[in-house]
């Protein structure tokens, strides 16, 4: 179903982790990605979550925003506290302007309404795919990032979402190596 996913880093296992407190979506999601190329886990909240990946590896993480115990956010700001590092893709019910604002400080790489339909998620998720190793390492790899340097409030009125994706998105639509403006946007703080 995924076409981009099936040469997925030259025929290795993609492994995906799905966080969402509800049962049927979940399951939803774990159908629309598990494949022969990609290994989907799913927990019901974000401390199963978190202690999954203390003790696993995962290469994409799709959360849920609201949940029981903790929120979407919360899950990721716990990841940051303890130097977690998976891109990750939050479904939000509604627009959250915290989690907008947010998105950017803990390195959000997408951000979809939940109510839409599962071609966005996986269009999300082909656009990680094709992201190249070098990009992904470089911006997604950890909090050491350079982009994780630059704040919200300067990069918010360039893109329309504040994530990595709309960050990158913006750059290729304006012609820009995402290296280049991240040095630009800090050489101006």
């Amino acid at each position: 179903m995924l076409g981009e996913i099936q040469d997925w880093a030259y025929n290795m296992i993609m492994r995906i982790l799905v966080v969402e407190d509800e049962g049927a979506v979940r399951e939803n999601i774990v159908d629309l990605l598990q494949s022969d190329s990609v290994e989907v886990a799913s927990v019901s909240n974000g401390l199963e979550g978190f202690n999954l990946l203390k003790t696993s590896k995962f290469d994409l993480i799709i959360t849920d925003y609201q949940m029981p115990k903790m929120t979407g956010l919360d899950f990721l700001r716990l990841c940051k506290e303890e130097s977690i590092r998976v891109p990750t893709i939050c479904l939000t019910g509604k627009d959250h302007p915290e989690l907008r604002k947010y998105a950017w400080e803990y390195g959000l790489y997408d951000y979809i309404e939940k109510s839409a339909n599962t071609e966005e998620l996986i269009e999300s998720v082909e656009n990680f795919v094709r992201m190249k190793n070098e990009v992904k390492k470089q911006y997604l790899g950890d909090y050491s990032s350079e982009l994780f340097r630059v704040p919200f409030a300067t990069v918010a009125p360039m893109i329309h979402k504040t994530t990595f994706r709309g960050f990158l998105e913006w750059c290729e639509s304006e012609n820009k190596n995402p290296t280049d403006v991240v040095k630009s946007l800090i050489s101006r703080q």
